[in-house]
């Protein structure tokens, strides 16, 4: 189904082997197509509160 009109949901960083790790909504996951072992880029400008999270990009 995914995202339906707007999408808005918080998530609790959690501490993981050195790295901090935030898991993705599934209706995120089923609007992107986000699939297990993807490459998924986030981007984001110095002084700005908000990131993007881009399709995945498959070889």
């Amino acid at each position: 189904m995914g995202i339906q009109r707007q999408f808005a949901d918080t998530r609790k960083a959690q501490q993981g082997d050195g790295c901090i790790q935030i898991t993705v909504p599934s209706d995120v996951v089923e609007e992107l197509g986000i699939e297990g072992g993807d490459d998924v880029l986030w981007t984001g400008k110095e002084g700005e509160d908000t990131a993007v999270i881009h399709l995945p990009q498959r070889n």
